[in-house]
């Protein structure tokens, strides 16, 4: 009685580790589409904060050029500063970044 329990653990043992292959390729196959479809949204996510942060930066600088009351000014420059900090400088166009290395000063 007790080979017949070991004959069969033996063999679904076997059976289970000939089937792990199969496992994982059919894992991969049906998350491997939603990872990659994540990672193409996050990286459009993040060209599209990217862009969205150079456009409203070029807008302030607009502002604070056209700009003659220098209370308004300083608004313009407090919404930069707080706009920037959180934005990585090495994204930046060379025109924007002069132009925040200039306003620091």
């Amino acid at each position: 009685m007790k080979t017949w329990k070991l004959w069969v653990g033996g063999i679904a043992f076997i059976a289970f580790l000939a089937s792990t292959p199969f496992i994982s390729l059919a894992y991969k196959t049906y998350f491997a589409p939603k990872l990659v479809e994540l990672q193409r949204t996050v990286d459009v996510q993040s060209r599209m904060a990217t862009e969205a942060n150079i456009r409203d930066l070029r807008s302030f600088k607009l502002q604070y050029i056209k700009e003659d009351n220098p209370a308004a000014k300083d608004a313009i420059l407090a919404s930069v500063r707080h706009l920037s900090s959180s934005f990585p400088r090495e994204n930046l166009p060379n025109d924007l970044h002069a132009w925040l290395l200039e306003i620091e000063q």
